[in-house]
C-alpha cells in the first residue's frame, strides 16, 4: 500500500527558492518543457508581474510527486508566465490523485482569492484530466490556443523531404547567399555568450525586427527576460540559434528544451539581414540543432501562422478554463 498524499502550501519567494532543487529534478522527469514549467520560469514570471506565489506540493513518503505552479493577484490565482506558453501541473507519470488534490486546495475560498485561471492546459494533460475528475472540466475552453508542431523523421534530409519543394529550393538559394556574404549559422553556449549579455542582446534584435508590434515593449515582459534568460540559458534549458559574422550576431532565435522536442519562443534579426530571409535560416538551423540533440519533434508553440505552416503541419491544442473558489 502506498503512503498517502501530504500537500503543502509555498506562499514566499523564498520557500519556492528553496523547493527549486526538487522541483527541477521532477520537472526534468516529467513531460513538459524543461524551461517553460521550471522553478527559474515560475519565479522570474513571480518577479516581474509582482505576484505572490501560491505554489501547491504533493509529497508522497517525503518524495515530491507533484507542482502546481501559481500565482496570485488581487482576485485570482493563475499560471503567472508573462510569455503564452503550455503550462500544467508538474509531475512524473500518471499522478492524477496527486494533481486532484492540489486542484482541491488551490479551490478553497480561504486563499485569499476568487478565482482560479488555468490557461494553457496542454490537451490530454495532467491538469484537465484531473479537472475533469473533479467535475470543474464543464468551464474548460479545449482550444483556447493552437500551435503548430512536427515529428522529426530518422534525418535531417528525411524531414527536408516532407516539406515543399519551394521550401527547399528557397533554402539552398538562401544558404548560399548567406554564406556568399561570410554569414555563419550556429548554437551558441554560455561559455561563447556570457548569459547576462543575452537579455539586452535578445531585446535589441527583437526591437530591431518587430518595433512596436514587440510582445515585450512593456516594463513587465522586459523584466520577465532580464531575470528568467540568463539562468536558463546557463542550464541549458534554453537554447541560442545565432547568425553572426566576424564576432558580431546579426540575428538570434531563442528555444526552449522539451521532453524529446525543441520548442521555438522567440527571436530577432536586424535589418539588414532581411534580405538573406535570416528568419527561415535560423529556423532551418534550429531544425538541425534538433537532430543533433536527438529531438523527436519540432515544436512552433502557439500560432498557426503561414510561415509555421510551411515548416510543421501537426496542430496541438491548449485549453483555458475559468474557475470560482469555493
Amino acid at each position: 500500500m502506498s503512503a498517502p498524499l501530504r500537500y503543502r502550501l509555498h506562499d514566499r519567494l523564498a520557500a519556492v527558492a528553496a523547493l527549486a532543487g526538487e522541483w527541477d529534478a521532477l520537472l526534468d522527469r516529467s513531460p513538459l518543457n524543461r524551461a517553460a514549467s521550471s522553478s527559474t520560469w515560475f519565479l522570474a514570471s513571480c518577479a516581474a508581474r509582482r505576484l505572490r506565489p501560491q505554489v501547491w506540493t504533493a509529497r508522497r513518503g517525503g518524495e515530491l510527486v507533484a507542482v502546481l505552479p501559481l500565482a496570485a493577484g488581487e482576485r485570482t490565482a493563475l499560471f503567472p508566465t508573462p510569455s503564452p506558453v503550455y503550462q500544467d501541473v508538474v509531475a512524473a507519470g500518471d499522478e492524477v490523485d496527486a494533481a486532484c488534490g492540489l486542484l482541491r486546495r488551490a479551490l478553497d475560498a480561504g486563499n485569499g482569492y476568487r478565482r482560479l485561471e488555468l490557461d494553457g492546459l496542454p490537451a490530454g494533460g495532467l491538469g484537465e484530466r484531473a479537472l475533469h475528475r473533479l467535475g470543474r472540466g464543464h468551464g474548460l475552453d479545449p482550444q483556447r490556443r493552437q500551435g503548430l508542431y512536427a515529428p522529426l523523421p530518422p534525418t535531417y534530409d528525411d524531414y527536408l523531404a516532407s516539406r515543399s519543394r519551394r521550401l527547399r529550393k528557397e533554402l539552398r538559394r538562401q544558404r548560399s547567399r548567406a554564406e556568399a556574404a561570410g554569414f555563419t549559422l550556429a548554437r551558441l553556449t554560455p561559455e561563447e555568450l556570457p548569459p547576462a549579455e543575452l537579455p539586452a542582446l535578445f531585446l535589441a534584435l527583437h526591437f530591431a525586427r518587430f518595433g512596436a508590434a514587440s510582445g515585450f515593449v512593456t516594463a513587465e515582459r522586459r523584466r520577465f527576460v532580464a531575470a528568467a534568460l540568463p539562468p536558463l540559458f546557463r542550464q541549458r534549458r534554453l537554447l541560442v540559434v545565432a547568425l553572426h559574422r566576424g564576432g558580431e550576431i546579426y540575428g538570434l532565435d531563442l528555444y526552449l528544451r522539451g521532453d524529446g522536442s525543441l520548442c521555438a519562443w522567440n527571436g530577432g534579426f536586424v535589418p539588414a539581414v532581411a534580405e538573406l530571409s535570416a528568419g527561415s535560416l535560423l529556423l532551418d538551423a534550429a531544425v538541425r540543432l534538433a537532430y543533433g540533440l536527438g529531438a523527436r519533434e519540432l515544436d512552433l508553440m502557439f500560432g498557426l501562422q503561414r510561415f509555421k505552416r510551411r515548416w510543421a503541419g501537426r496542430r496541438r491544442c491548449a485549453g483555458r478554463v475559468l474557475l470560482r473558489c469555493a
